[in-house]
C-alpha cells in the first residue's frame, strides 16, 4: 500500500499541473494573488496607495505562538498592517509636512485559486539571534478572507473561500529539522514521512504530529 500510495500522490500532482497547462493555467493563474497597500493620512485624510504586489505565498509571521493563538488572528494582523511614521506630500496637509502615525493596511485585489499559507516561525530577538517559535497556531478545515477584498461589491459578490487540502509538519530548530506531511490525493488523505506513506483522515490535517508544528497550509478555493 506505501509505494502505491506514494505513486498515486505523485501522478495526482503531475497531472493537476498538466492539465492546468492544457487550459492554459499559469503558476500566477493558480498561486498567485495580487494585494494593494494602502494607507490614510490623519491630517488631510488623503489616500496613498503604491503599485499593488504580485505575490506567490501568503507568508503569515507567527509570535506569541504559546498563547494557542488562531490563525485568523494572525491573518488579522497582518492584513492591518504595520504602524510607521512618515510624513503626508500633499499641499496643504493639516499636519503641515510633521512626521505622524499612520498603518499601511493591505487587501486582496484578486484571490488564488491555491493558497499557499507560510506560517513563518522564526524570529530574532534584541541582540539579532533567531530562533525557530514553536507552540500550537489554531486553524481549521475551512478559510474565509473575504473581509479582505479591496472593494465593497468585491466582498459581495467574489466570495474568498477556501477548504484544507494539506499540510506541512517541520519538526526541529532553526539549523535543523525533518518536514512530515498530510496531503489529499485520489486515494484519500494521506500521511507522508520521507520514503513512506500511510492512510489519514481529516482529522490529521488538523493535528501536527508530536514535537511538530504546522509550517505551510494548502487551501483550495472553493
Amino acid at each position: 500500500m506505501t509505494s502505491h500510495s506514494l505513486s498515486s500522490l505523485l501522478l495526482f500532482s503531475c497531472n493537476f499541473l498538466a492539465n492546468a497547462i492544457l487550459r492554459k493555467r499559469t503558476y500566477e493563474d493558480l498561486f498567485g494573488h495580487r494585494v494593494q497597500t494602502g494607507w490614510e493620512c490623519g491630517g488631510c485624510k488623503y489616500r496613498g496607495a503604491p503599485p499593488p504586489q504580485w505575490e506567490s505565498m501568503l507568508e503569515i509571521n507567527i509570535t506569541n505562538a504559546g498563547r494557542n493563538l488562531h490563525i485568523d488572528q494572525y491573518i488579522k494582523r497582518h492584513f492591518e498592517g504595520e504602524i510607521v511614521e512618515a510624513k503626508c506630500s500633499e499641499p496643504g496637509c493639516a499636519a503641515g509636512g510633521k512626521y505622524q502615525k499612520r498603518r499601511n493596511k493591505r487587501t486582496f485585489l484578486a484571490g488564488p485559486e491555491i493558497l499557499l499559507l507560510e506560517l513563518g516561525r522564526f524570529e530574532a530577538d534584541l541582540y539579532g539571534r533567531v530562533k525557530k517559535v514553536k507552540g500550537h497556531v489554531g486553524y481549521d478545515m475551512t478559510l474565509d478572507l473575504t473581509e479582505y477584498q479591496a472593494t465593497a461589491k468585491a466582498r459581495r459578490e467574489d466570495k474568498l473561500l477556501y477548504k484544507l487540502v494539506s499540510v506541512v509538519f517541520h519538526g526541529g530548530e532553526l539549523k535543523g529539522g525533518h518536514y512530515k506531511g498530510v496531503f489529499t490525493c485520489p486515494d484519500g488523505v494521506m500521511y507522508v514521512n520521507d520514503g513512506s506513506a500511510q492512510r489519514a483522515s481529516d482529522r490529521d490535517l488538523l493535528q501536527a504530529p508530536k514535537d511538530f508544528q504546522a509550517y505551510l497550509l494548502v487551501y483550495v478555493r472553493v
